[in-house]
């Protein structure tokens, strides 16, 4: 009991929940003073990571062939069957510092304005498609 009651007066002095300190005692138990620094909270492991090989075809289609994230998607899964959704791609492309073209390359432009179809004089250019009927 007296330990109990120690808890609950320790908890509210430092104004934390008696969960907290719970599983900060057990961790003072499994690890020592170690225990209780911060740890990282990311994995140790990812089951799910996009695999090497894959990181590098990525990596050799925006070097060699300056394509795009959904580009290169179809390019890998076309020639390597590979399935990698484009926001992947685009994901590791930021990682390695490859999501933009670089300064000195030029840009394309893939689709050209309207050019609008004037005359200098209204129906200059008509056409009239006139059929004649025999009775």
């Amino acid at each position: 009991m007296l330990f109990k009651n120690n808890i609950r007066l320790t908890c509210r002095y430092f104004g934390i929940s008696r969960n907290t300190f719970c599983k900060w005692y057990r961790q003072y138990e499994k690890d020592g003073i170690l225990g209780l620094c911060d740890r990282p909270r990311k994995p140790a492991v990812f089951p799910r990571a996009t695999p090497k090989d894959t990181i590098s075809k990525n990596l050799y289609a925006k070097q060699h062939y300056h394509f795009g994230a959904g580009r290169i998607a179809f390019y890998l899964h076309r020639f390597h069957k590979i399935k990698i959704a484009p926001s992947t791609v685009h994901k590791i492309l930021i990682q390695h510092n490859l999501s933009r073209l670089p300064k000195n390359q030029k840009k394309y432009r893939t689709k050209k304005n309207w050019k609008r179809y004037e005359k200098q004089k209204p129906g200059h250019a008509l056409q009239v498609d006139v059929k004649v009927a025999n009775r």
